[in-house]
Order: C-alpha cells, then sequence, then structure tokens
C-alpha cells in the first residue's frame, strides 16, 4: 500500500517536499525479529521510502530507522582516569 504526503516548503528547502512511503504487511516466514512477532500475533507493517526501510509499526507502536534522535548528545565521560 502506496501512502503519499504532500509537504509545505520551508526557507530552508528548495526541493519537492512530495513523501511517498510504501507499507508491507510483515511475512511471518522470513527469519526477522519482525516476523518474530507477527508469528506471535503481533500486527507488523514496514514502511520503506525511496527504497529504504525507514521505520515500522509493531501494534501502534512506531519505530523510526536512522537519523538522530532528538536530545542525544555524545558528552565526555565523568570518570577519573585510571592510574
Amino acid at each position: 500500500m502506496d501512502f503519499v504526503f504532500d509537504g509545505q516548503p520551508t526557507g530552508k528547502t528548495i526541493r519537492d517536499t512530495k513523501i511517498v512511503l510504501r507499507g508491507l504487511e510483515q511475512n511471518p516466514k522470513t527469519e526477522s525479529r519482525w516476523a518474530q512477532l507477527a508469528r506471535a500475533g503481533h500486527k507488523v507493517m514496514q514502511f520503506l521510502s525511496a527504497g529504504r526501510y525507514v521505520g515500522n509499526v509493531v501494534d501502534g507502536k512506531v519505530t523510526l530507522y536512522g537519523g538522530k534522535k532528538k536530545g542525544s548528545k555524545k558528552t565526555a565521560s565523568r570518570r577519573k582516569p585510571r592510574a
């Protein structure tokens, strides 16, 4: 199933903001952890955009792949160096 979203261009973007997502029901016969959930009776869908997996939904809970997580910054360790 394909979904098409038309976005609003911003001052930072000059390209088309159309996003196309393809939703695929998880095949429970594969070896992935998502298939294992499907075999256990969970509702699992994978989503692709431009041929890349971008996320999934399991029983209504969304998981997005890749990208930066909001608020995550690497900080220096506060441990004292070993002598």
